[in-house]
């Protein structure tokens, strides 16, 4: 995808809406931090079992439509929840639960005999399909395969004498996803654009290619949109049965933010912060790139932050406070392959900021929120969790 800092930048150019200042409290960041540190991690089956459906039932697509139909049918099905965090998002519909994602590797799997840890007939049989689907398919036996081919012996053996890592049992990639196209230009407007390609695009067989990458992201782009906006309803849902006046409000506020990014240009600090992380939940989502960055965060948000500090909508604490609970919720992004992988990985994503650096032209890049990162990060000191407690 497009590098992040390439994208114009249209903070100051959408219509505000009504300005509403946003609580300071660290109280409800202590509590949400507590309660993140002792909740074991849960593997959750729910991923497989989705899986399993939608591979059966549309068995013979192009592979890239086909992913494109799961991951919208995942969005579309999987579990949510909304608690005290300002934010909204989550892999799984718990805190803390992890998906597991076969498509890499299943060695582990058996290692592991998930089929006896299995505690519900379906996820017995999705697991059951999932080691028969993905024996051959997945990455790590293809990926040896061609070794083997390439080099005339099992790399396998190599990596158990300790020569060299094996990366490719579990994600080991990433990069910097184009989040900023999301939060300045909307989803609705990548759609637009993908809609009139689609449009103009000769359906003869050379073209083939270019006609399933766009049927692919219609796919995608519109199930995006659904899934921010199942958040809203969740939200209004949840605020019609509130007593209490100010969390009525706040989950008022979480659903007006949700059903206008990332569908539509952020217009605000938060919207442009939510608009992030839902993309990103997508992108983990979709395959758990260990290594997906959030790359110049601060320099990204910083044109949103500073048109509301001039504004005075929005000073130093808020966007800290802001930052600390999205904070939390990055941590809370984890994945599943096996007792082994988890203690030699540690649960480390790789979810890194990159902070100041330089202009095109050579002077300091080192924004304001580059800052608050650092207050939001040195307040909380999050470790990631380690080993997942199955079940």
């Amino acid at each position: 995808m497009a590098t992040a800092h390439m994208e114009r930048n249209t903070a100051t150019e959408t219509t505000a809406p009504t300005a509403k200042r946003i609580r300071v409290d660290d109280a409800r960041i202590d509590r949400l931090k507590d309660l993140y540190v002792k909740t074991p991690l849960k593997v959750d089956y729910e991923r497989v079992r989705f899986m399993k459906k939608i591979y059966e039932e549309n068995a013979g697509y192009q592979q890239i439509v086909l992913r494109a139909t799961f991951l919208a049918y995942l969005l579309d099905h999987k579990r949510i929840y909304i608690d005290d965090n300002l934010f909204v998002g989550s892999m799984t519909g718990d805190l803390n639960g992890v998906y597991t994602y076969p498509e890499w590797s299943i060695a582990w799997m058996k290692e592991d005999d998930v089929i006896a840890d299995s505690k519900t007939p379906e996820d017995r049989e999705a697991n059951e399909w999932v080691l028969k689907f993905w024996e051959h398919r997945g990455l790590k036996p293809r990926v040896d395969e061609i070794f083997k081919k390439k080099f005339g012996y099992d790399p396998n053996v190599s990596v158990e004498a300790g020569l060299f890592m094996d990366f490719c049992s579990w994600p080991g990639g990433g990069g910097n996803l184009n989040y900023p196209l999301m939060y300045h230009n909307g989803v609705a407007s990548v759609i637009k654009d993908v809609e009139a390609r689609q449009a103009e695009l000769d359906i003869r067989l050379p073209n083939a290619p270019k006609i399933y990458f766009y049927e692919a992201c219609l796919i995608v782009m519109r199930a995006v949109v659904r899934f921010s906006n199942r958040y809203a309803k969740l939200a209004r849902d949840m605020a019609a049965k509130e007593a209490n006046a100010e969390r009525k409000q706040e989950l008022l506020d979480i659903a007006e933010v949700c059903e206008h990014v990332p569908e539509h240009p952020a217009r605000n600090l938060r919207e442009a912060m939510q608009s992030h992380f839902l993309c990103h939940i997508v992108g983990e989502l979709e395959q758990v790139g260990c290594g997906y960055s959030e790359a110049y965060f601060g320099q990204l948000m910083d044109p949103y932050y500073q048109a509301e500090k001039a504004a005075g909508t929005l000073g130093p604490d808020e966007a800290t406070h802001l930052l600390k609970n999205l904070w939390i919720k990055l941590n809370e992004v984890n994945y599943w392959y096996g007792k082994r992988v988890g203690t030699m990985n540690s649960a480390d994503l790789g979810q890194s900021i990159t902070l100041g650096g330089f202009t095109p032209d050579g002077g300091d890049a080192t924004a304001e929120m580059d800052y608050l990162i650092l207050d939001a990060s040195s307040y909380l000191a999050l470790v990631p969790v380690s080993v997942p407690v199955a079940g």
